[in-house]
């Protein structure tokens, strides 16, 4: 069961990549008709907000953690859009011409509908992205060659060069600039898929050191010690990033 209002959308074989997409409203939605909201986009909806459409029958519990945190003033009214994964998956979430083109049809396709459907707040300092695995690696990937449209990404276990190669490891190594982001970054310990992905954290943690982007930019690195790599434990810190990207500090 998911907690608050939702709608489910087929996106239509005319567009670059028909999938489902499941937008969560937050609670003052229907009541307050003048007032816009921040958008935060996901991957792999199946698996954000109900536990009968997740692989392994556990969620991210973005719905449940959502309205607890907006309830008790901790986060900003948000709509949450979670996209669909496909068999494409790999090939979509990796960084491939496949990955640019699943990036324009978020960005050129989808956003342009979500805010034309639904009262948004669509300029970047109230767009966020996030996922998990090789949709962290995305996540990242969209915010850092999109900062036009994304003002910050969730980055859970990322695959940054899992089935990646170097492609996300050279565009921080070869920027000059900061593009102006506030990025989560998090990884377990506790299995060895979490481990391999650790490395990739570490690494990224010391080439963004190494550019002094840690000390001057609004970054978050988070071990989570025994975590494994399952959605039972990215809901453990749904809250906590939630609250980075859209807490009660004023808006980015």
């Amino acid at each position: 069961m998911i907690v608050g209002n939702h709608v489910i959308h087929q996106i239509t074989p005319s567009h670059l990549l028909p999938r489902p997409v499941i937008v969560w409203l937050p609670p003052s939605y229907e009541a307050e008709r003048d007032r816009r909201y921040p958008v935060l986009y996901m991957h792999d909806g199946q698996q954000i907000f109900d536990p009968d459409t997740s692989t392994l029958g556990k969620d991210w519990e973005v719905d449940e953690w959502c309205d607890r945190l907006i309830s008790a003033g901790e986060l900003k009214e948000i709509i949450v859009v979670g996209i669909y994964n496909t068999e494409n998956r790999y090939d979509e979430y990796g960084a491939s011409a496949q990955a640019e083109e699943y990036t324009r049809f978020v960005t050129d396709e989808l956003k342009p509908m979500i805010d034309g459907t639904y009262r948004t707040l669509p300029d970047r300092s109230h767009t966020a992205v996030a996922g998990s695995s090789m949709g962290g690696g995305l996540s990242f990937y969209m915010a850092w060659t999109r900062p036009d449209v994304f003002f910050g990404a969730a980055c859970l276990s990322s695959a940054f060069s899992y089935k990646q190669g170097e492609v996300i490891f050279d565009l921080v190594n070869q920027s000059s600039v900061w593009p102006d982001l506030c990025l989560y970054l998090h990884c377990g310990d506790g299995d060895e898929l979490e481990r391999l992905l650790m490395n990739d954290l570490e690494r990224m943690e010391k080439a963004l050191e190494e550019k002094g982007w840690l000390d001057q930019a609004d970054v978050c690195v988070e071990r989570a010690p025994g975590e494994k790599h399952d959605e039972a434990a990215w809901a453990r810190y749904t809250g906590t990033w939630l609250k980075f990207l859209f807490g009660s500090r004023p808006s980015q």
